[in-house]
């Protein structure tokens, strides 16, 4: 399963080329890869051979979403258990349900209490008992009755700081990346927090710690729950108990900087330092062995004149590029190997097909759907 921050993930790159030329005293931020376990795996990404990919899947059909030129923005997808299509657009902050005729029905009706609104949704966990619980941007989950193509509010879980959410073995497991307790949450279906765990991201300044504590889950079939920071190098897996089971390093990457300093207003700022970065795009499960983890190649457009937030016709209008990479491990070691760009980005995985997108920049987004070989 798999939890895509793609419109976070494109706003926050147009917002630091937009700030990077505004004037600061800066010092840059580099996190220690190294935490408290060492890495039990090491797998050295090389772009220039890359290992012989996935049997390419066999695409069974599509649909689109958007229309005119508004650009969709699809973050997640998730098959619920009658079989709908549940996908989540943070554009127009709305959760559809895809029929089979490539229909996309507004699940949550305009007239709801505003705290059932959502805002920027980024993850969708249904349950087997008709329950649908969604992550947004407010940090809080969501939880509503799924009534035909209708979502009917139910109860509110509040969270620290909801990055990123999946389902596993009849709990959902909760990415809280700014709580500086623990990394990981289970809860059960009405909210109880049943454990904590995982060690969060850690620095000693409170903007770079928000900035880089982001992240995704990934939950398996049998119960264990993949994490992988923003701030990459490593992918961890823990059991349902919180056992660290794996701790798997990527080499080769591009990690992010975060600069920090005083505008020429006297307020903070937040830049990246880097001009290519990488970040998680999604971790899915392939089958009971096989993980599928693909990573963005975010490349901004250099400034080059210095008074650009002076001069607004300065700033540079070339678009962002991002290159997604994937890799395939074991779920049972977390070894693997690196397979190149050739595969889409892929929200969502069921026993048989696999549910992937584009990287649109402007008109309807395509959602494919594959039959995947075993």
């Amino acid at each position: 399963m798999t939890r895509y921050l793609l419109p976070v993930l494109l706003l926050a790159a147009l917002v630091t080329v937009a700030c990077e030329s505004t004037p600061a005293s800066t010092l840059v931020n580099v996190p220690d890869p190294v935490t408290d376990a060492p890495a039990t795996h090491v797998i050295q990404l090389a772009p220039d051979r890359p290992a012989a990919p996935l049997r390419a899947p066999r695409e069974i059909g599509s649909v689109l979403l958007g229309t005119g030129p508004d650009r969709a923005e699809p973050s997640d997808i998730a098959i619920a258990p009658d079989g709908d299509m549940l996908v989540s657009d943070t554009r127009v902050n709305q959760i559809f349900a895809v029929a089979p005729d490539g229909t996309a029905h507004p699940m949550v009706a305009a007239d709801v209490p505003r705290e059932f609104q959502p805002q920027r949704p980024h993850s969708i966990v249904p349950f087997s008992d008709g329950t649908v619980a969604v992550g947004d941007r407010t940090g809080m989950i969501k939880v509503y009755e799924k009534q035909g193509h209708q979502l009917k509010p139910l109860r509110v879980i509040k969270a620290p700081r909801v990055d990123d959410a999946c389902r596993t073995a009849g709990a959902m497991a909760v990415r809280s990346g700014f709580d500086e307790t623990s990394l990981i949450r289970l809860y059960d279906a009405r909210g109880g927090l049943l454990r904590s765990f995982g060690k969060p991201f850690a620095h000693a300044s409170a903007m770079v710690r928000r900035a880089m504590s982001g992240g995704l889950l990934g939950c398996l079939r049998q119960g264990q729950v993949i994490a992988v920071s923003d701030t990459l190098p490593n992918v961890e897996a823990f059991a349902s108990d919180g056992t660290r089971l794996w701790k798997t390093q990527l080499q080769g990457l591009h990690l992010r900087q975060v600069t920090t300093g005083m505008g020429d207003r006297g307020e903070f700022v937040q830049l990246e330092g880097a001009q290519t970065y990488d970040v998680p795009a999604a971790v899915n499960s392939l089958d009971a062995d096989r993980i599928l983890v693909q990573f963005a190649r975010v490349t901004r457009p250099r400034v080059t004149n210095p008074d650009a937030d002076r001069d607004k016709s300065a700033i540079p209008t070339k678009e962002i590029e991002i290159q997604i990479h994937s890799l395939l491990l074991s779920a049972t070691t977390g070894d693997g190997r690196y397979l190149g760009t050739s595969l889409p980005l892929v929200l969502e995985t069921t026993d048989t097909r696999l549910y992937a997108t584009t990287l649109n920049k402007s008109g309807p987004v395509r959602i494919t759907t594959y039959e995947i070989d075993r």
